[in-house]
């Protein structure tokens, strides 16, 4: 069929010029249009992964901003050392009005760990149990800045019953108590 020269010549010209179309135009323009939806693509992966991280930032921010309110709660219930003979002042009105009668109070030594003060304090007394039981239950309730390191309990009769108790008392961190001396706060 095509045994003209003239029509092989005319074929390979179109395949040729049909070959540099390919490889000089669509070739690039069909590489470049994948290139740019693989780019698309990864962008938008990238943009859902920063949204993810900038709700976990706000997440962790919200949660800061609770604990650092908690942590300023705590520290207003720290009160300075100082104040020691009220305090024990208040252990023992606890005491007296849950029927306790309270046979002595001392307070220990001021002491920083961990960079927080505390003041130990000793505490006696004699009641019936169920009354020694409400002022253990009580002291928590009454005075959350205050723990108990150690305690014992003796039961003579159904009636009077002694404890011992070693509580501590949370008076504040280093720096608050630090600047409270040096007139700061």
């Amino acid at each position: 069929m095509l045994k003209s020269p003239i029509d092989r010549a005319g074929i390979a010209v179109a395949l040729a010029v049909s070959a540099i179309g390919y490889f000089g135009g669509i070739k690039p323009v069909v590489a470049h249009q994948t290139q740019r939806l693989v780019m698309e693509r990864g962008i938008l992966v990238k943009e859902q992964s920063l949204d993810a991280l900038r709700k976990q930032v706000a997440s962790k921010e919200s949660e800061i901003i609770r604990l650092e309110a908690r942590v300023a709660e705590f520290r207003t219930t720290f009160q300075a050392s100082p104040r020691i003979n009220e305090r024990i002042g208040e252990l023992a009105e606890l005491a007296e009005i849950v029927g306790v009668s309270v046979g002595s109070i001392r307070p220990g030594e001021a002491v920083l760990t961990e960079s927080v003060w505390h003041q130990s304090i000793s505490i006696g007394g004699v009641g019936a149990a169920g009354d020694i039981a409400r002022f253990l239950s009580q002291l928590r309730l009454t005075f959350p800045d205050m723990g108990m390191v150690s305690f014992s309990f003796g039961g003579q009769s159904a009636e009077s019953s002694s404890i011992n108790a070693e509580l501590v008392w949370f008076t504040g961190s280093a720096d608050q108590n630090d600047r409270a001396e040096d007139g700061g706060e």
